[in-house]
């Protein structure tokens, strides 16, 4: 009987271990990346991918820029964000919370909430360790407008300067208005931080510098619609 208890404590210990070091998934090698460097398939880009989606949704004035702090929360920086966010555990993460919450609406009305899709990125980052991966190359040398350009300008514009809600009398729903707060000089002005302009994002922290590359590049070759 002595011998049958031990065996079954040394099962449930072996049990208990394997069961415990599932709940982290396995993850490449990320050591030694740098920002020239493309991510690993499948890993998320915090700068790239999940900071313009709550840059342009959450980290604002009202909510939950520095100067605001709405409830006492920050969400404009990677640090600030992960004093929502446990690591690997989505269902524990008040930031998961708050984004999916069907009583506590956040993007609070009359914004937006978030697509499934976004939710499920950010979901995904959270399951994926929430980490801030240093990688994803930076491509300047043939911008399209539909693949690069509108795809920044939705993550972290369109939020805010659409065709039913225009802050800063400014919309960015098309080509045709973007080509022409670029031509005048406002678009760039805004992003990069420029003397006379407002910054933007709202939250005050500018994008990723690709992103600013690649519309620069894209002006500076005549805004193609391609």
């Amino acid at each position: 009987m002595k011998k049958a208890i031990i065996f079954f404590g040394g099962f449930l210990a072996i049990a208990i271990t394997i069961f415990s070091c599932t709940t982290e998934p396995f993850l490449p090698d990320l050591s030694g990346l740098t920002a020239k460097d493309p991510c690993p398939t499948g890993i998320i880009n915090f700068k790239r991918e999940v900071l313009p989606i709550i840059s342009a949704n959450c980290a604002f004035s009202g909510c939950h820029d520095a100067n605001s702090a709405s409830g006492g929360v920050i969400l404009d920086t990677y640090e600030n964000i992960m004093k929502e966010v446990i690591p690997f555990k989505p269902s524990k993460s008040k930031l998961y919370e708050y984004i999916t919450s069907t009583e506590n609406v956040m993007p609070p009305a009359p914004y937006d909430m978030l697509s499934e899709t976004q939710i499920n990125l950010i979901q995904e980052w959270i399951n994926q360790g929430a980490m801030d991966v240093i990688c994803g190359g930076c491509d300047t040398t043939d911008v399209s407008f539909i693949d690069d350009v509108f795809t920044i300008i939705e993550a972290q514009c369109l939020v805010c300067h659409n065709d039913d809600r225009q802050d800063g009398g400014m919309n960015l729903a098309n080509y045709d208005l973007i080509r022409a707060r670029s031509n005048n000089g406002k678009l760039m002005g805004t992003i990069e931080h420029q003397a006379g302009y407002s910054a933007m994002p709202p939250s005050g922290v500018k994008i990723d510098q690709c992103f600013i590359d690649q519309l620069n590049s894209w002006i500076a070759n005549g805004m193609p619609n391609n």
